[in-house]
């Protein structure tokens, strides 16, 4: 399905860029063998769908990426006290989520292989961009015999204008020796998107901690905008639109590994329809909008792809399913 602009007429309007942020707010929970344990997790979507996100949990001690699947679930979109959920593997008949809006999990009859970080993901359902998904992880330990474990944090939103800098904090908590960090993007790739492996690494740094010994930095083939601060943030000099996104800082430190994103807006001039031709062109800011120039009206027409799940096509210039738009704004490879 595709739209044809030319034959829809919206009223013109601003429509924000959809952000999920996750929070587990007991990131370290502790069980024993035999018994249950339940694993919070939150989320906000701002501003909030018309349909309901996918809540997706994941086993994977190393990162999200590549991760055991062992939960999905979603409302039914029109009747949300209807539901449709999967558990996977070894988790089947162990897992429930109660409330799918505080989407947290319980685990039933905890075995020693339980003992793992797992990843709570929240992926908005229309516009399935990198800003539309975002995870959080918790520790599971057995009680009695808690191991050491780090705790990141990142800055939050970050905006800048289009050809300015800024800087995407990382510090870690409980890093006592060498710790690795690296950073990098992921484009969403559907529902499937925690196993694609569909991410851009973009640089990684090595904290030695020690006074006069040098920090190994490395920068990806590509990314010389980019650069590592002594503080572990990640540098972009000259942003440009397409450096919008979500970037992940991923810390590893005396095998324990936590991962989390900031959300970087680039803020780009407002949109004129000045020396350009009667057309669409898409907004820079938000895939599901795109601009209209007229012969005739010195100020755009601001108009929505209508239809959730829908992204502008800058290649075909319509609206079409983000299945078929390459990034950033759809999954196409």
């Amino acid at each position: 399905m595709k739209l044809i602009l030319g034959l829809v007429v919206f009223a013109v309007g601003a429509h924000a860029m959809t952000i999920v942020t996750v929070s587990t707010p007991e990131p370290k929970v502790e069980a024993s063998v035999g018994g249950s344990a339940e694993l919070k997790c939150e989320f906000d979507i701002q501003p909030n769908s018309t349909q309901p996100p996918t809540v997706a949990w994941f086993k994977g001690n190393d990162d999200f990426r590549g991760a055991e699947r062992i939960y999905t679930g979603h409302k039914v979109w029109g009747n949300e006290t209807q539901r449709r959920e999967d558990s996977f593997g070894d988790y089947i008949g162990r897992v429930e989520v109660a409330d799918l809006d505080k989407p947290a999990i319980k685990i039933s009859g905890i075995k020693s292989t339980d003992f793992a970080r797992y990843w709570c993901t929240v992926a908005e359902w229309g516009v399935r961009t990198e800003f539309g998904v975002d995870a959080k992880s918790v520790l599971l330990t057995e009680t009695g015999h808690s191991e050491a474990s780090i705790d990141i944090s990142v800055s939050g939103e970050k905006d800048v204008e289009e050809g300015g800098d800024v800087e995407m904090t990382c510090r870690c908590h409980g890093c006592t020796s060498a710790a690795i960090f690296d950073w990098f993007k992921v484009a969403f790739a559907g529902s499937e998107w925690v196993t694609t492996g569909n991410y851009t690494h973009i640089a990684a740094k090595v904290d030695v901690g020690v006074l006069g010994f040098p920090n190994p930095i490395e920068i990806d083939d590509g990314f010389d905008q980019f650069s590592v601060t002594p503080s572990n943030s990640l540098r972009l000099t000259g942003a440009q639109v397409a450096d919008a996104g979500r970037y992940w800082c991923k810390v590893t430190s005396d095998g324990s590994v936590d991962i989390k994103a900031t959300v970087l807006k680039v803020k780009v001039p407002e949109f004129t329809c000045a020396g350009k031709a009667d057309g669409y062109y898409p907004d820079p800011e938000d895939c599901a909008m795109y601009y209209q120039c007229l012969y005739g009206f010195p100020q755009p027409f601001h108009r929505p792809c209508g239809y959730a799940g829908m992204v502008f096509n800058p290649e075909h210039l319509y609206c079409d399913w983000a299945f078929n738009v390459g990034p950033p704004c759809g999954s196409k490879a």
